[in-house]
Formats: structure tokens, sequence, C-alpha cells
């Protein structure tokens, strides 16, 4: 009798690789390591570099990053751990003295793609209350912040109040009760005020009682001056002008002619341009103000601190050498037309 050949037997699939309906799943990742994230951390960061460097060559990054590929990558990375895009990461994410922010309008984009709900309860230029509300748990919670809080926390909300108090309203909700969404991280507003911390209201379920509104001070109008062709003076100038020499007394012979003293070019300055008599700029206010200048693009040398204060002048009508010698309303001037232009700037 003939034997028929038979074919062997298929290999079974493990029985925990179907699912129950009868199809093939696939089967869960295994827990990584310390050293294996660490591995494709480093991995992930040669590529990034590699992308980087075509990437700081373009007009698609923060000015502030254009020819820096190092960090270019180092944000792309920051993306990475938040499950951002690389060039989503590039435009959200915001670095001060090595601390990472984040604009408040994104924190409420990362609330919302989470799947948690957010509302604003109230906004006027006095308070503001906002609302979240888990889709975990269904828990709601509340937050507020007012513009008496930031008067004692030395937060400038002058330029525009309602828009401010939203801003760190938004923070505090989302530190308080949604910490997973961006790992507790600050919004850029609090960064460029020197990391003050203040303690948010939390309010009940009841609806908050409105505030009356206080309309912001318009800022006050400046002339603009030819600027001069003197050169910038360095700070040490200012504070220590050169003594001017004087002239030898005259004898009964010889009597000079009365004649102008000779000042110095940094005295000339000061006696030009004498500073208004009023409070002098805050140190909240001269960390802003350098962010902000730095953001314009203004280079750390001669030449863009010289185009530097010829554009302070403009705006404020006076010759400067130095920040410091602003007072408190002319840096609030200026800080106003700058985040006012890059506000502007971010929405194109």
């Amino acid at each position: 009798m003939t034997e028929l050949a038979t074919r062997p037997a298929a290999p079974a699939w493990p029985a925990s690789e179907w699912g129950d309906a009868g199809t093939l799943g696939r089967l869960p990742a295994k827990p990584q390591s310390q050293g294996e994230r660490m591995r494709e951390w480093l991995h992930l960061f040669k590529e990034c570099r590699e992308a980087a460097e075509i990437l700081a060559r373009t007009s698609f990054v923060p000015k502030d990053m254009m020819g820096k590929p190092a960090e270019i990558a180092t944000a792309m990375l920051k993306g990475w751990e938040l499950g951002l895009d690389p060039l989503d990461a590039l435009a959200s994410i915001y670095v001060v003295h090595g601390r990472v922010g984040f604009y408040a309008e994104f924190m409420r984009r990362r609330m919302i793609q989470a799947g948690h709900v957010f509302r604003v309860i109230e906004s006027t230029d006095n308070r503001c209350v906002v609302e979240g509300t888990r889709a975990d748990n269904g828990e709601t919670h509340r937050a507020a912040f007012t513009a008496e809080q930031a008067k004692r926390a030395k937060i400038d909300i002058q330029a525009y109040p309602a828009e401010k108090l939203v801003a760190r309203a938004t923070s505090r909700l989302v530190k308080q009760a949604f910490p997973d969404v961006l790992s507790g991280s600050l919004i850029v507003e609090d960064l460029l005020d020197g990391l003050v911390a203040v303690e948010s209201e939390r309010v009940d379920a009841a609806p908050a009682e409105s505030a009356p509104v206080q309309r912001r001070r318009q800022p006050r109008a400046v002339k603009s001056k030819p600027a001069p062709t003197a050169s910038v003076v360095d700070d040490d100038l200012l504070e220590d002008p050169a003594p001017v020499d004087e002239p030898a007394p005259a004898t009964a012979e010889t009597r000079p002619e009365p004649e102008t003293p000779q000042v110095d070019e940094a005295q000339q300055t000061d006696l030009l341009d004498d500073p208004p008599a009023d409070e002098g700029i805050t140190k909240p206010q001269l960390q802003k103000l350098s962010i902000l200048r730095q953001r314009e693009g203004y280079a750390d040398d001669d030449e863009g601190r010289a185009d530097w204060f010829r554009w302070v002048q403009t705006n404020i009508g006076r010759l400067v050498g130095s920040n410091k010698d602003l007072t408190k309303a002319e840096a609030s001037v200026l800080i106003d037309v700058l985040e006012s232009a890059q506000a502007q700037d971010d929405q194109r």
C-alpha cells in the first residue's frame, strides 16, 4: 500500500497573541529599564542633532534659536518627552535662565487634547476665574488670579490685564489639578517676571461675584528726538565721571579772560539727558526688558547696544547709556511696545 506524504503541521501561535474574537493581536510592550531608556534617548539625540543642523539655517525656528543647533536639538527632545512633534515643540517651548516654560494658550490646548474640559468662568481687568473638569474621574476644579495678587507680587499687568490674568489663572489650575498635562512646567509669564511664587485663590462651585472692571491706563505719549552722534557710554563711565581740571588761580599781573569749563562726553550726556525725577526701573522690569531685547535680535556687542539705545531714545525721547537709567514708567512703555509687536509676530 502506497503511503501518502503529509505536510508538517504549522507551529501554533502563542495563545497570548490571539484576541477574544479570534483575531491576531499585538503583544504588550515590555517595560523599559532605565538603561534602555537612556540608550533610546542618546540615539534620538544623535538623530535630532542632524536635523537641527539643517533647521538652524531656516526661518522655521524661533529667532533666538537661529544658528544654534544644540538648543534646537534639546527643544526637540523635550518635545519628544511631552509627545510633541518637533516643529510644534520649537514653537511652544521657551527657555529663560535654564527653566522651560510654555505659553498659557499652549497649556489650554494640551488640556483639551488630553480629553479634559477647560472653561473661563470670569475674565475682567481685575479678576479671572477658570474651571477644569478631568476626563478620568469627572472632578471639577477652579482657580482664580486677581489684579491685587499681581500687585502684591510686583507683576506688571498694565499692558493687557485681562489676558495676563487668564494666563496666570490657567497656570495655577494646571499645576493644581492637571499636573500630568505638562509635568508641572511654568508659563512664560512666570519666567519673565522672575519666578515669583504667588498662591492662587481656590473658589467653590458657587458662581463668582463679578468685580468692577478697572480700565487699564493708556501708555503716555512720547516724542521722538533725532538721535545724536554721541557713542554709547559704558555704565562705569556714567556712574563715575572723570573729574574736570580746574584752571589755576589768576595772578595780579595776568588776568585771564572768562572761559567756559570743558566737560567730557559722559558729563555732557548726563547734562543733556537728565532722567526725570520718577521711580527707577524695577528688577523684574529690567529682566523682562533684557529678554525682550534678545528676542528682537539685538546683538550683545557695541553695535547691537548702540542700535538698542537709539531705539530706546526714539520711544522715550531721551538718550540713556544703560537700561538701569530708565524710570519705571519708561520701562513700562518699552515693554508694552515690544510685547505688542512680538504678539503680532506670533499671530502671523
